[in-house]
């Protein structure tokens, strides 16, 4: 049973909102009754109130979110996440709840400046204030990106300092182009894990007083995309994440050129000799329009653990190793975009790539030789070979690929007619001829 003033709290809380479903109904029906321990999104500690968790519950912003949520004088975790706050401002008295160690406000629209009585909230683990739209859908759909609003700005970012328990941060979506600081803040997050700062318009510009040294050398996954970086920011800062990275996205931002022997993230195998860095964690790798010049593809042989290699759309020549194939463990891999002409690609690229289900190599002119008899190993979802060279005549081992949903080997330089199988085959599946 919980306290009678924390269950009046609540519903004065429940008042200032406006609660509604498809249905016409919302989602707090069961918030009657003495135990408000009993309510939905509801836990409890004893006779206090410890989360309250109300992501997606169709909330409606009626007005001013009610202060009553102070009472709950345990709360440490407050989920208020996928509703519709109509662009209100964070209330200040959030950062009151000083025993709160998760804070999620995603995709709730809120809007303007975010509070800095957020710096407050010293036990706070987790906090989530991104919003936007899904990477899948920026990845696939590049005009989107830098074109839609950021509901929340910051002028700077010294209230986060302040902050030194947090493991997971996201800011996606924010308008930080005036936080020059953000450097610094993060190297003040010693326990900072996870950091999402996608299409945030950072900012490049480094202070020359600003350390270089990053003591966050915690960070597994870093999420930079969509901002407006240059290599000469960003590489020198990275140079001490990489005890522990996992995933690094630096995708669509403004990198030239090669990536420095001096980078130092041998996880990456962002170094010219990758035999003796110890590169088995990484297990996502997008480096998508960096325009790199260099053929780092043949440096990815000793990341056992890779996943996912997107290095499409760069500025990649050269070779291809046949050690690409024995990345068991390769799921995805995008080389399209990249300038590989004359560029022979075999059997033995594919050798033990068993689990791969996205190959893209549109674009990028490579020449395809398999034996008419090859039955590759993998079974795709996703097979992009446009303007590749893989004729003249029909390759047989699509046969093999029944579970292929997207299809694109137009201008594949394939003189042959079309077989029979391939409509009985193909028939449903969107593709490009």
């Amino acid at each position: 049973m919980c306290k009678e003033s924390e269950r009046q709290a609540l519903l004065d809380f429940k008042q200032s909102l406006q609660l509604v479903n498809q249905s016409g109904f919302h989602d707090l029906s069961s918030w009657e009754g003495k135990d408000c321990c009993a309510w939905t999104g509801i836990s409890c500690d004893g006779l206090y109130v410890e989360r309250l968790d109300l992501h997606g519950k169709f909330l409606l912003a009626a007005g001013s979110i009610s202060p009553s949520l102070l009472k709950l004088q345990y709360l440490s975790y407050l989920d208020l996440s996928e509703n519709d706050f109509n662009g209100s401002r964070i209330p200040e008295f959030i950062g009151s709840l000083k025993n709160l160690t998760h804070l999620d406000l995603s995709h709730a629209n809120f809007g303007g400046p975010i509070p800095s009585q957020l710096g407050n909230l010293s036990k706070l683990e987790t906090l989530y204030l991104g919003d936007g739209v899904s990477d899948s859908l920026l990845d696939n759909n590049m005009n989107f990106h830098n074109k839609f609003p950021k509901l929340f700005s910051v002028g700077n970012l010294e209230w986060l300092s302040h902050l030194t328990s947090l493991k997971d941060l996201d800011l996606s979506f924010t308008n930080l182009s005036k936080a020059s600081d953000w450097f610094q803040v993060v190297n003040q997050l010693p326990f900072l894990e996870n950091l999402a700062m996608r299409e945030c318009d950072l900012p490049s510009a480094i202070s020359s007083s600003v350390s270089l040294v990053n003591s966050s050398t915690s960070l597994t996954d870093l999420y930079l995309s969509g901002n407006y970086l240059t290599a000469s920011a960003i590489y020198p800062w990275l140079f001490n994440v990489n005890s522990n990275l996992e995933f690094l996205d630096l995708s669509r931002n403004h990198l030239k050129g090669p990536i420095p022997e001096s980078f130092e993230i041998c996880a990456l195998g962002f170094i010219q000799n990758t035999s003796s860095c110890k590169s088995d964690s990484i297990q996502q790798l997008r480096l998508a329009e960096k325009q790199l010049t260099s053929s780092v593809v043949n440096e990815m042989a000793n990341l056992s653990s890779l996943s996912v290699l997107d290095l499409g759309y760069n500025l990649l020549n050269g070779t291809i190793s046949e050690s690409v194939g024995q990345l068991s463990n390769l799921w995805t891999l995008r080389l399209g975009g990249n300038s590989l002409d004359n560029v022979v690609i075999s059997e033995a690229h594919f050798s033990n790539l068993t689990k791969l289900i996205e190959l893209d190599l549109s674009y990028s002119s490579l020449t395809l030789k398999f034996k008419s008899d090859w039955i590759p190993p993998f079974h795709l979802g996703i097979l992009f070979l446009c303007s590749c060279k893989l004729g003249p005549r029909f390759p047989e081992w699509l046969q093999t690929q029944a579970g292929i949903v997207a299809l694109d080997i137009s201008d594949a330089k394939i003189s042959d007619s079309l077989p029979i199988w391939f409509w009985d085959l193909f028939g449903r599946v969107r593709y490009f001829l």
